[in-house]
């Protein structure tokens, strides 16, 4: 979708900051040679390396935040909760494009900011509790349950609706993530 798309589009263009090369064609400050254009191999894994680096970054969170509230017995979940907002927040703003700053304090976010903040505290509180009570390959079938509620708070915020074909897909893995948790 179209979330994806963007996501390929910055982890594509931190590369291109990383390894200094420009859409001018122009070597960035990093390197002294000019570098051609990524070649017709790197736009085709482009796509898949950055869902592969998606995948990796969502486990790691996920089982440091499953060792945090267990192993550690963590007692403060909203503080985890503030340290990966400022992170999110931090990570935003560097990577930004210079025509379209980051800007977290504009009229246009902080109009949605108090429903997309209530949805997303209790996301965070009801996955703390379930990290807690469950072993990290349960809670990522329950995981697998967002959609879902996504496709909800979709409709809510601005009022989209799923394709009959969407509703089912998401139907199918609803069902798919209550058979494995339920043990059936």
């Amino acid at each position: 979708g179209l979330e994806a798309s963007a996501f390929v589009q910055r982890v594509a263009r931190l590369w291109k900051m990383a390894t200094g090369w420009t859409p001018s064609g122009q070597a960035s400050a990093m390197t002294e040679v000019s570098q051609t254009p990524p070649s017709s191999l790197w736009r085709q894994v482009e796509g898949p390396l950055a869902a592969s680096c998606y995948i990796a970054t969502s486990l790691c969170m996920t089982s440091l935040t499953k060792y945090i509230a267990s192993v550690w017995k963590f007692p403060g979940s909203s503080c985890l909760l503030l340290v990966e907002c400022i992170a999110t927040i931090l990570v935003l703003f560097l990577q930004a494009p210079r025509d379209r700053p980051y800007k977290p304090f504009a009229h246009s976010i902080l109009r949605h900011l108090p429903l997309v903040t209530l949805a997303k505290a209790l996301n965070m509180y009801l996955s703390f509790l379930a990290m807690k009570r469950t072993s990290v390959p349960v809670y990522n079938v329950l995981k697998r349950l967002q959609p879902a509620y996504t496709l909800l708070q979709d409709w809510l915020i601005r009022g989209a609706s799923a394709s009959p074909m969407e509703g089912a897909g998401i139907g199918l893995l609803c069902l798919g993530s209550l058979l494995t948790a339920s043990g059936g």
